[in-house]
């Protein structure tokens, strides 16, 4: 996890930054995060229909998972994991 996100701060890009203009380098990012997300999380299939906003979000720093390697994508989420997301994603 940590050599990806270090791999897109040395690429200079800040999954943040509403201002990024090479599209080539988004979609280069967001294929690796997709695969890494499918192989990090093992209850993430690759034909899973959120598997590109779980990627997004990971890239963003919103979302970790857990750390049994899952991300519970059928659990309801609590409280305090919303008000985390939130807060993160401002």
């Amino acid at each position: 996890q940590k050599n990806l996100i270090n791999s897109i701060k040395d690429a200079g890009l800040d999954l943040t930054d509403k201002n990024i203009k090479d599209i080539n380098t988004v979609k280069g990012v967001l294929s690796e995060l997709i695969q890494y997300v499918t192989q990090e999380f093992s209850d993430i299939k690759e034909s899973a229909w959120f598997r590109e906003n779980v990627a997004i979000l990971f890239g963003m720093g919103i979302i970790k998972g857990y750390p049994d390697s899952t991300f519970k994508p059928d659990d309801t989420i609590t409280n305090a994991e919303f008000i985390t997301m939130a807060l993160k994603a401002k």
